[in-house]
C-alpha cells in the first residue's frame, strides 16, 4: 500500500514542497528509514509543534488511533518522471554529466494510517544541500479510490 500511495502523490509533492517544478530526469538517491523503531517514529511525533493548518489534536490522534505500517516502499513499482536511485555505489560514482542531474536524497519515515486505512501521515526528509534541505510531515487522505495529499508541514528547513 505506501508503494501505492507514494506512486499517486510523490511529484505533486514534491512540486509542492519546493514551489517550483522539479526537473523530470533529476536523480534521487532514494532512501528509507523504515528501519526505525516504532518508539522512535512515535517520539518524533510527540515533539512535533503543530501549527495551525493541522488539526490541534492531531499528534494524540497518531498516537492513538494509527497503527504504524513497517512495510518499506518498493522503488521499482514507482512510475516517475525522477530517476530513483537506491544503490550508494552508482550515486558515489556518478558521471560528470550525471552529477548535475542529481537532486539529493529522499528519506521517508514508515507510514501510520488510521484505522480504516483512509488516512496516511509519513515523515520526509529531502537533503539537497544547505538551503534546500527540508524536513516534512505529510498527512494524505483516500477519496474516491485516489490518494491525495491533505496537508503537508514543514518541521525544519536548511539555512
Amino acid at each position: 500500500m505506501n508503494s501505492k500511495i507514494f506512486n499517486t502523490i510523490h511529484v505533486e509533492l514534491l512540486n509542492a514542497v519546493y514551489e517550483f517544478e522539479i526537473d523530470s530526469n533529476q536523480i534521487i538517491a532514494f532512501d528509507t528509514i523504515s528501519l526505525y523503531g516504532d518508539e522512535m517514529h512515535i517520539k518524533f511525533l510527540e515533539n512535533v509543534e503543530v501549527d495551525s493548518e493541522w488539526t490541534k489534536g492531531l499528534n494524540e490522534q497518531l498516537i492513538e488511533n494509527y497503527s504504524i505500517n513497517r512495510s518499506a516502499i518498493d522503488i521499482e513499482a514507482i512510475n516517475s518522471p525522477f530517476i530513483f536511485e537506491t544503490n550508494p555505489n552508482v550515486i558515489n560514482n556518478l558521471s560528470s554529466a550525471d552529477s548535475e542531474k542529481f537532486f539529493g536524497i529522499l528519506s521517508l519515515s514508515n507510514f501510520s494510517y488510521n484505522s480504516t486505512y483512509d488516512q496516511v501521515v509519513f515523515y520526509m526528509i529531502i537533503f539537497c544541500g544547505k538551503t534546500c534541505s527540508k524536513g516534512i510531515l505529510v498527512n494524505a487522505r483516500k477519496l474516491d479510490d485516489a490518494w491525495d495529499i491533505s496537508s503537508t508541514l514543514e518541521v525544519w528547513h536548511g539555512e
